[in-house]
């Protein structure tokens, strides 16, 4: 029989380990999907995918604001193009890409007290 499956304490490590692939994950969890699905179903209430998915949209908004360019972070997270990474951020952080960066540029001025 085998242990109950968890997420593990570092899953945004573990997240970029498997380059936020459904596939990968549970390649690296050794179960099959229908299991994992379970699991992040009933701990954080989403599928694999979109756990997956928004994770990645974490580290890109990260990226974006300490100012990595907009170019280099489509294949950095594995987006074929850059319209398809801007869809997918701003289905997730209800901005595009170049706005979330501009605001993260103001902050970061606004706290070194640059503004």
């Amino acid at each position: 029989m085998k242990r109950p499956l968890n997420l593990p304490q570092d899953w945004p490590q573990l997240a970029r380990d498997v380059n936020y692939s459904v596939s990968e994950l549970s390649k690296r969890l050794a179960r099959k999907y229908k299991a994992v699905y379970r699991v992040t179903q009933q701990k954080v209430g989403m599928s694999p995918k979109q756990l997956l998915l928004f994770r990645c949209m974490c580290d890109a908004g990260e990226a974006l604001a300490s100012g990595t360019q907009v170019k280099q972070i489509f294949d950095q997270f594995g987006f074929s193009d850059s319209a398809h990474f801007s869809r997918a951020f701003t289905r997730i952080w209800k901005m595009s890409p170049r706005e979330f960066q501009r605001i993260s540029a103001n902050v970061r001025l606004s706290e070194t007290g640059n503004s």
